[in-house]
């Protein structure tokens, strides 16, 4: 752009008294040095000139213009990565933001966002095109004459999705539209066209837009795989319909003409001929071509039924509608599209398909039943550490501070359990993308959604349940940040490995402690148990209850004594004595050989006194005398040697706590422990979700259950992320909590035993699905009698962005590939087994795992072949998973752009493999899915704006099957 700079000056100081705004902001500039080039902020007058933002040389408003940034083509934004709440960006749309600037207070700030946003040029037209609606609303007219510059300007982006209206009632009438012999233009141009449906019922004045059809290019003559359900809440017979029909100049720019009108009432449709009625399209009275309605009663099947939801469906988002699935859980916030797609060879039969999508409570449900358990172990281990008393000066330092530490992390998870209890009683059921780096946030599943999707052919009322999935955004702990890497770059820290308190591996001496210290806890209860029998036995002088009670204690002390590491508890006993107090200054150091033989020696004692009374050698009757001071010596040698070795370990979680802090890796807030809680809640959510979404659509299924029962519950976890940049480390992450995954188990009890429970500790839990009486008694006697169901969790991932696009080229794709290898021969010991269960059930069921085994041999191909950006990885791993009735989840980074391209390809490979859909129609469903269905409402629920957050070249860099169409994306702050 070319100007003068001397007429710019000049223009800005003789407008000083009539600037939009002014005053002093701080801009990030670049200083370069002699050697070096950094950025700062420098405080500057800022003026705001309509479109123009000028910046002065300095604070003073007096002083020269510095420069001016010409507000066009852009958006402001607050920038939250900059650690600074009053800071904002300029971003444009060709590139990563180019001004940054930060204000005094949040009320600048704010003033100054506001009135920014408000400068531009598209502004101006965006208000133009909003009070022109409005008016078209009002008088059914455009106010805009023909010849007007700004006619061909939309009322309306022609992209956005025609969101639905709260309605309460049943579905009353589906239409289908299609136009023919559309006119072309003067230069003979075909139209892009789609069909804008408003609906009036009297008394009210003014048209309502209610919905609209894709966009379909080219084509004179287009069938519209959109449809449009009317609801009893919106419709009576007397319900007037304008369907408006524009002509698409420019997607991307939006810039659209009306081609003509049709004007209806619901009357003509029900009293027409098989309710189908054929128009006219008119603008001005002059015919541009015709319109063919069919509408469907909903006697008739006027959309496809959904058994698990309620019937208060809205084309849209409905706020109210819930998903009784009779186990105590609601999906809620349905938004419901549907769609026709014609079937090859079928010339009058269509496919009719509905597209669903939810929100659930589980959201936050599941992360608060973790925080709690997580708060009471923290608990626990700060008792653990206030037991080891009386220690020197220099370790009751250490001490301190690692409780100081501990009491932070409760402190910090009890604020974090209060807001999502806040949130869950306001009713939230969602984190949105543009809050995954909210710390307060941070345990709940960043965008968590159930997708389901239903086909009926032709006219038939029973509908089949063919594709759900749960889609979520990938499980990481966002608001840390990755300046070190993910959990797996944690893990294999060197100071991390030999000194961690937290690691899982049975190597680690940590690890060996704990599991010593469960045993013996165990083992002295079931001993000081078992003394008390012996004592009740001799009471009633019963030999048998005797003599068994005896064998029982004598096992479990001989179980003590095996479980005990000798090396280890003794390293760890003279350690916590030498670090003990001592009165006289002279320590006795204990040895676990010695308290062990002083243990024996009590029990042989109890050993000889019961023969001696059972043979009548004891001189006495009273068998109670004889044992009961040899039982309380072994009562009293028992408690002092487990009271030894538990301060024993607390003190070696101590020394390896203290090992941490040294090696300046942080064990509170922040730290490991931490992170992998954020990344595990997150998961678990998901998990849970994804079962009972299972369950309540195959309870019915006898082979389901017996699968469930036998060989677990299959979760395929489908990933998009690159191996580039941040999302390396969000993948580090992903492959910790998929172990952690795996050594979960799931328990169904009846609704009458308790709400969803979740028992164990961190990273081993039970969950407990309740499940409604009638349904239990469903259930197989195994199942029925409290058998755990195996998860079997695994992730396939393949990146499909323009960072992957820069791994392949210059990075490295190793952990793509380890976890792909690493993941299929966990999927094929699953396929082996699930092949093995039923290869002799029935003949169904036989040809099913035959197409299991080929398919299977078809992945192992995949994943061992090197191809860049390899989708045939996802699309052949989603089909297996769905042959063995497994647990569907996609993820990318915040489960909202890349995931709805692999939702709707997945869809509509489906509707092509399974359903016959005409292939020729292949990429007008693609962009139908896309334009008009439920992904795009999940974009508008997350950023506010009904768009994929793609910018042109990230659009070029995706594989061809997962663009979006053009005119739903733009580069957004997410």
């Amino acid at each position: 752009m070319k100007f003068n700079h001397a007429e710019l000056a000049a223009y800005c100081n003789s407008k000083r008294d009539k600037a939009d705004k002014e005053g002093t902001l701080w801009l990030k500039e670049r200083n370069d040095g002699l050697f070096t080039r950094r950025e700062s902020y420098n405080k500057r007058w800022f003026r705001l000139l309509g479109n123009l933002l000028f910046y002065l040389s300095s604070e003073s408003e007096s002083s020269g213009v510095a420069g001016v940034i010409v507000l066009e083509r852009c958006t402001v934004e607050n920038d939250v990565d900059s650690g600074n709440k009053y800071a904002f960006v300029i971003m444009f749309d060709e590139g990563t933001p180019q001004y940054a600037f930060y204000a005094s207070t949040a009320h600048e700030s704010a003033e100054w966002i506001n009135i920014l946003q408000r400068t531009t040029y598209q502004h101006l037209l965006s208000m133009l095109a909003e009070l022109r609606g409005r008016l078209l609303q009002i008088t059914g007219k455009d106010p805009l004459p023909t010849s007007h510059p700004k006619y061909d300007t939309p009322t309306d982006s022609p992209n956005l999705p025609a969101t639905g209206m709260v309605v309460q009632g049943e579905a009353l009438l589906e239409l289908s539209i299609a136009c023919s012999s559309l006119l072309t233009d003067q230069l003979g141009r075909v139209p892009n066209s789609f069909v804008l449906t408003s609906c009036m019922t009297q008394p009210q004045a003014f048209w309502s837009r209610y919905a609209q059809t894709e966009i379909i290019e080219a084509n004179c003559d287009p069938r519209y795989f959109t449809t449009v359900i009317f609801y009893a809440g919106h419709l009576s017979l007397s319900t007037q319909l304008k369907l408006e029909v524009f002509d698409v100049l420019n997607r991307q720019e939006g810039r659209m003409k009306p081609i003509g009108q049709v004007y209806v009432t619901v009357l003509d449709l029900f009293q027409a001929p098989g309710h189908k009625l054929r128009c006219e399209i008119k603008c001005d009275d002059t015919v541009r071509g015709f319109m063919v309605l069919r509408g469907r009663k909903a006697s008739e099947s006027s959309s496809p039924k959904v058994p698990t939801f309620s019937k208060q469906l809205s084309e849209g988002q409905l706020d109210e509608t819930e998903l009784d699935t009779n186990l105590g859980f609601s999906f809620e916030n349905v938004c419901v599209k549907t769609f026709q797609f014609p079937v090859w060879n079928k010339k009058d039969t269509s496919l009719r398909v509905l597209e669903v999508m939810a929100e659930t409570s589980i959201s936050f449900d599941v992360p608060i039943l973790l925080l709690d358990s997580f708060i009471n172990e923290e608990s626990s281990q700060v008792q653990e550490y206030r037991c080891l008393d009386t220690l020197v000066e220099t370790w009751e330092i250490i001490r301190q501070e690692v409780i100081d530490l501990h009491g932070e992390m409760i402190a910090y998870y009890r604020d974090s359990k209060a807001h999502l209890e806040k949130q869950a009683l306001q009713e939230r059921k969602f984190k949105k993308s543009i809050e995954k780096g909210e710390s307060k946030l941070e345990f709940a599943p960043t965008n968590l959604h159930i997708q389901q999707m239903k086909v009926t052919e032709g006219d038939g009322e029973a509908d089949q349940l063919v594709y759900e999935v749960v889609t979520v955004g990938c499980p990481t702990a966002y608001s840390l940040k990755y300046r070190h890497g993910g959990l797996i770059k944690w893990q294999t820290t060197a100071p991390f490995y030999y000194a961690n308190i937290y690691s899982q591996s049975h190597d680690n001496k940590t690890v060996r402690a704990r599991n010593i210290l469960t045993h013996i806890s165990r083992i002295h209860q079931e001993t000081r148990r078992h003394c008390e029998t012996i004592l009740s036995a001799a009471k009633e002088m019963s030999v048998e209850h005797l003599q068994m009670a005896v064998r029982k204690m004598t096992d479990r002390v001989n179980k003590l004594r095996g479980h005990c590491d000798v090396m280890l508890l003794n390293d760890a006993l003279q350690s916590w004595q030498k670090a003990q107090q001592s009165p006289t200054g002279l320590l006795r150091l204990d040895n676990v050989g010695d308290m062990c033989y002083k243990l024996e020696q009590h029990v042989l004692c109890v050993e000889m006194r019961a023969d001696a009374v059972v043979s009548n050698l004891a001189g006495t009757d009273n068998w109670y005398s004889v044992l009961s001071n040899p039982i309380g010596d072994v009562q009293k040698a028992v408690g002092e040697m487990i009271h030894k070795f538990q301060k024993a370990i607390y003190f070696l979680f101590l020394q390896e706590a203290h090992k941490l802090i040294l090696e300046k890796i942080p064990i509170g807030i922040k730290g490991y422990r931490h992170r992998h809680d954020i990344v595990f809640s997150q998961a678990v959510a998901t998990v849970v979700t994804s079962f009972i979404l299972q369950l309540q659509n195959s309870i019915l299924d006898r082979a389901f259950l017996i699968q469930l029962q036998d060989i677990g519950f299959l979760l395929h976890w489908e990933s998009l992320l690159s191996t580039h940049g941040d999302e390396i480390g969000m993948l580090e992450d992903f492959i910790v909590v998929m172990q952690n995954i795996n050594s979960m188990v799931i328990r169904i009890v009846p609704s009458s035993d308790s709400a969803l429970r979740i028992e164990g500790k961190r990273y081993n839990y039970k969950i407990r699905i309740p499940l409604s009486t009638t349904l239990f008694r469903l259930l197989p006697l195994p199942l029925k009698e409290g058998k755990d169901i195996k998860v079997c969790a695994v992730l396939l991932t393949q990146g499909i962005n323009e960072q992957q696009t820069m791994a392949d080229t210059f990075g490295d794709n190793s952990l793509q590939d380890v976890i792909n290898n690493n993941n299929f021969q966990k999927l094929a010991s699953y396929c082996y087994r699930f092949c093995d269960l039923f290869a002799h059930a029935n003949a169904k069921m036989a040809q099913k795992t035959r197409h299991v085994t080929d398919l299977l041999e078809s992945l192992r191909t995949q994943v061992t072949a090197k191809r860049n950006k390899n989708t045939d990885i996802l699309s052949l791993s989603q089909e297996l998973c769905r042959c063995m009735r497994g647990g569907r989840v996609t993820s990318c980074k915040s489960a909202k752009d890349r995931t709805a391209m692999s939702v709707t390809l997945e869809q509509v490979h489906i509707l092509n493999r399974e359903f016959g859909m005409d292939k020729s129609c292949f990429h007008q469903a693609l962009d139908a899915m896309r334009s008009q269905g439920t992904r795009l409402e999940n974009a508008l629920k997350n950023v506010n704006q009904p768009l994929y957050a793609f910018n042109v070249l990230q659009v070029l860099a995706l594989p061809k099957n997962y663009r979006p169409p053009d005119g739903t994306y733009k580069k957004l702050q997410t």
